[in-house]
């Protein structure tokens, strides 16, 4: 690879043409991607699922498990690979191997031989008798064919006749309708197969806020096995909460826009404008800051105890309008305003639940979709006009986000 080329075209490149089934052409370009920077987690996921063979797909999961031990979805992407692989067999189980001139000289194999020809020639030679009784039969039929045609009546020829029946062309299935909190009516949207798997995201409640549901299976036709049926129980919610603000000190956070003692920050900036993430799991607050000033700040869901989201401090790497997230009992396409900053978790917007201050998520961190557009417009790497990602480099950085208690 020269040193003119992009690693953040190629990859983009590279998951496009993967999007598009393209396996060859994604391959191209995420290899290229790789011989830049052979650590490049999002390439090496990309390759993984475009891989040719599962072996190849674990090999290069392998590869961010060395990079990343906690990964959880390369974890999971590998169970998936090696239920893909072929079962092996064993000993017991292997076809016996024959010397077949041994076999041909014994006394058996020439009595075998023997009782063969003769069947063949049995097969190619056909009865004269037989081939008699075939002319006369179909004689017969013609015969028969051409009286019941000049001579029954038009009326009892039709009724013995089949009848065709044409099929009714099913109606589209309707999409169903649910009374939400508020007495509208919301649409579910149909589930679609996913073209791939992606990023670990957050768990499913459901895409409208309902009064009840009963339980109900969603399954993903002609998805593998690594995506599992969406077993969704019943749900009981009450009016969506409605926040006029922000009115930080009334959500037990900072003044917007008043400096803060900077022995008191989670993580001391180097400089009075420099921005930073700070995603409060005790609080379920995610606060945007600059210098020691916060200018947003919002309540968030974050992992639930079985799956709690990655503490620690890292960067935003990849930026996506909008994308699909998939998992084991989760299905959830046009996850909008998404920021991913440590492998799969990440910021985004969640249309399926408004109980945004306690944790519902597997790992991610959930706002409202408002909350989210006015993050993902602060934060850095900064999207090109008229793109819908964005992946971060050296000349467009991502923010740094830090994760606490």
């Amino acid at each position: 690879m020269t040193e003119s080329v992009d690693p953040t075209q190629y990859l983009n490149a590279g998951v496009e043409a993967a999007r598009a089934g393209k396996k060859q052409e994604a391959r191209h370009y995420l290899r290229a991607v790789l011989n830049a920077d052979p650590n490049h987690v999002p390439a090496l996921f990309w390759l993984a699922f475009v891989a040719p063979s599962p072996q190849e797909s674990i090999r290069l999961l392998e590869r961010v498990l060395a990079l990343e031990p906690d990964n959880a979805r390369a974890n999971a992407g590998i169970d998936w690979a090696k239920r893909q692989l072929p079962p092996a067999e064993s000993p017991a189980e292997a076809p016996p191997v024959f010397n077949r001139r041994q076999l041909f000289d014994s006394p058996e194999g020439q009595t075998r031989a023997r009782k063969g020809g003769m069947a063949q020639r049995a097969r190619r030679t056909l009865n004269p008798f037989l081939a008699l009784l075939l002319l006369l039969g179909g004689a017969a039929l013609i015969v028969a064919g051409i009286w019941v045609v000049a001579f029954v009546p038009p009326d009892t020829l039709a009724a013995w006749l089949p009848v065709t029946v044409e099929s009714p062309v099913p109606a589209a299935r309707p999409t169903p309708e649910i009374e939400t909190a508020t007495g509208e009516q919301a649409v579910v949207p149909a589930v679609k197969a996913p073209p791939s798997f992606t990023a670990l995201g957050d768990t499913v409640k459901m895409p409208v806020q309902l009064r009840e549901m009963p339980v109900e299976t969603l399954t993903v036709p002609d998805a593998p096995a690594f995506f599992e049926p969406v077993n969704i129980a019943p749900v009981s919610v009450v009016a969506p909460l409605e926040l006029r603000g922000p009115d930080a000190d009334a959500l037990g956070g900072p003044k917007l826009y008043a400096p803060v003692d900077a022995s008191l920050l989670a993580y001391q900036p180097t400089s009075p404008t420099e921005k930073w993430i700070e995603v409060n799991l005790t609080q379920q607050r995610v606060t945007a800051w600059e210098g020691n000033i916060p200018v947003l700040t919002f309540l968030s869901s974050t992992g639930l105890p079985g799956t709690p989201t990655v503490q620690g401090q890292y960067n935003i790497y990849w930026k996506l309008e909008s994308t699909l997230m998939t998992g084991p009992g989760y299905y959830l396409p046009d996850v909008p305003y998404t920021m991913y900053f440590y492998a799969g978790y990440a910021l985004h917007g969640a249309y399926w639940h408004n109980n945004f201050g306690q944790p519902m998520s597997h790992g991610c961190v959930n706002l409202s979709n408002d909350n989210a557009k006015a993050l993902f417009e602060w934060a850095d790497p900064v999207l090109p006009p008229g793109q819908s990602q964005v992946v971060a480099s050296v000349d467009n950085p991502g923010t740094l986000v830090v994760v606490h208690e």
